[in-house]
């Protein structure tokens, strides 16, 4: 076995495959990155019976790790583990090689046990399969008045497809009654509650799913393996989860930021995407005035999840924007597989990680190579259906760049309205009227309830 193979059974035993489903369910976490971290570090395994957790032991650091990983329950495989504990000069936690990574072209469903299913049911509304157009948001912990330009902007469009949101399994009354009336005039709309468990670490929540998976027989919940992690990397175990609810032959299927994008035009109908194959990927670039290594957060997310290497190799390219992509259902479902993958292998817990995986798998063609994506184009800021505002910003205006007209319509540097913008917050100008037009529709939605 070699030790790429090694490395990934040994570290991270992403998806172990029982036998049967384990009696207890209250699994212990994988292997976290600070695990190891000792250059030559040699580990003791001590096994044990499949529903028990395997213990590993770094001697050096007396740092016990406990890890339910149940594909190493035979003599072979811990024998393998050990062997390449002793022979390793390198610390386990380091992030895998450039190569190993870029060699990668199959991800792993994210389903925890080969006879699970999925336990996820909407609050509100269906989810119509063969829809053609889809939309999918994670907006849990944003409020009415922040989702407003969301969603009135979208259904001011004239979209009439599917609009899946996950929203806060606590949310306000206000949210709530909002929504629940929305579905019943707008067919389209699913709401799902999304309830994690959730802790802090160093200022920033790091959470776990809860009730997303069951055993198929619908006997047993299936609680989640995965380390804590931001939500901004959870958020794509539910794109997938809600993607292969979706026909692979119909369905075109947008992933949005719900806090910071609005519409101007259908996001549908643009000339960019018309056309678009069910193999088919669209991402979205940010402003070519800074490259991934003149922006210091993108340098982090890629460095902390990937190392030195992976950022050397993408260091002069402008930063693809994870907030917004498109494509057919196939390209969807296998990239947001991917994305949850990406996670397992870096355990990057960073703030914005999200975005160095989005990079790596784009800029690397780690998606290409199979029949699920055929083709992803690349567009630039500016001048595409996305207009991606963050780093366009950066030390001016929308107003000083000539792109605000009437004080309520944004255009890109073509001068064309542009359809979908995202980012809109990062101009304090535009934060506030877009604030302004919120509390005038939520004043008026308050009128109605009181009349």
């Amino acid at each position: 076995m070699t030790n790429n193979i090694l490395y990934e059974k040994a570290l991270f035993a992403l998806h172990p495959i029982p036998t049967e489903l384990p009696a207890q369910t209250n699994f212990l976490p994988l292997v976290p990155k600070t695990a190891f971290t000792t250059k030559n570090a040699t580990a003791e395994v001590e096994s044990s019976m499949l529903a028990t957790p395997i213990i590993l032991k770094d001697i050096s650091s007396s740092t016990f790790i406990q890890n339910i990983s149940s594909d190493v329950t035979t003599q072979e495989i811990f024998e393998e583990r050990l062997t390449h504990a002793k022979q390793s000069t390198q610390a386990w936690a380091m992030p895998p090689p450039l190569e190993t990574i870029k060699s990668e072209h199959s991800f792993p469903t994210p389903l925890p046990y080969p006879n699970a299913t999925l336990a996820i049911r909407p609050l509100y509304g269906q989810h119509r399969r063969n829809s053609s157009e889809v939309i999918f948001s994670f907006a849990r912990g944003l409020g009415l008045t922040k989702l407003l330009p969301f969603v009135k902007t979208l259904w001011a469009t004239g979209y009439t497809g599917d609009l899946v949101i996950g929203i806060s399994n606590q949310p306000d009354r206000e949210l709530k009654t909002f929504l629940k009336f929305q579905t019943r005039k707008y067919i389209g709309l699913v709401v799902y509650e999304i309830p994690l468990e959730c802790i802090n670490v160093k200022l920033r929540t790091h959470c776990r799913t809860i009730g997303m998976f069951e055993s198929s027989d619908g006997k047993q919940k299936l609680a989640d393996q995965r380390n804590y992690r931001e939500m901004a990397q959870l958020r794509f175990e539910y794109y997938w989860a809600w993607a292969t609810l979706y026909s692979p032959e119909k369905s075109k299927i947008w992933l949005f930021d719900a806090r910071d994008v609005f519409f101007q035009r259908h996001p549908f109908e643009d000339k960019d995407i018309s056309g678009c194959a069910q193999t088919s990927l669209h991402v979205f670039e940010e402003s070519p005035r800074f490259k991934i290594r003149e922006q210091r957060s993108n340098r982090r997310w890629i460095k902390g999840g990937y190392g030195d290497a992976w950022y050397q190799h993408l260091a002069s390219d402008n930063v693809i924007c994870s907030g917004t992509t498109f494509g057919g259902q196939i390209a969807i479902e296998w990239y947001t597989r991917a994305m949850v993958h990406q996670f397992d292998r870096t355990n990057c817990t960073i703030y914005g990680c999200d975005q160095g995986h989005h990079n790596v798998l784009v800029r690397g063609h780690l998606l290409e190579g199979s029949n699920k994506v055929a083709s992803i184009h690349i567009h630039p800021q500016g001048s595409s259906v996305v207009d991606t505002l963050g780093l366009a910003l950066e030390n001016t205006t929308l107003r000083s760049l000539g792109l605000l007209l009437d004080n309520e319509t944004i255009v890109n540097f073509k001068g064309r309205i542009s359809p979908i913008v995202h980012q809109y917050d990062r101009d304090e100008e535009f934060r506030g009227i877009m604030l302004e037009r919120s509390q005038g529709w939520l004043q008026k939605l308050r009128n109605k309830t009181q009349t």
